[in-house]
C-alpha cells in the first residue's frame, strides 16, 4: 500500500515568496499545512536544519522528512507536483491489483 507525501509550508507574515508559494500551491489544488516560521521553537529547528529565508518548504513521506527547501522555488515545486502526481497513480494502481487479487481469490474457490 502506498504512503502519500504531505507538505509543510512554515512562513512568516509580510511574505511575497511566502505568498507566491501559497499560490501555486492553490493553483494546482495540492493541499499544505501552514506553521508560524516565527515561532521561537520553529525558528530554532529551520535553523537547525540550515534554512534562513522563508518560506520553507517541507515534503513529509511515512512521517520523515524527504525533500526540504527554502524560498520560491518553481522547479523544486513543479517537482513536488510530479511526486504527489506520481503517489495518486501509484495508490490507483494499488486500488486496481487489491480488486483483481480480490477477484482471483474468489476464483479460485
Amino acid at each position: 500500500m502506498s504512503t502519500r507525501s504531505t507538505v509543510t509550508v512554515y512562513s512568516k507574515s509580510s511574505c511575497p515568496q511566502c505568498t507566491a508559494t501559497y499560490r501555486w500551491l492553490d493553483r494546482r489544488g495540492i493541499p499544505y499545512e501552514v506553521l508560524d516560521a516565527t515561532d521561537p521553537e520553529t525558528l530554532t529547528y529551520l535553523r537547525s536544519e540550515g534554512h534562513s529565508a522563508a518560506p520553507v518548504v517541507e515534503v513529509f513521506r511515512g512521517g520523515a522528512v524527504v525533500r526540504s527547501w527554502a524560498g520560491f522555488r518553481v522547479g523544486e515545486l513543479e517537482d513536488l507536483e510530479v511526486l504527489l502526481d506520481l503517489e495518486a497513480r501509484e495508490a490507483e494502481l494499488d486500488a486496481q491489483i487489491a480488486a483483481l487479487s480480490e477477484q482471483i481469490a474468489r476464483h479460485a474457490v
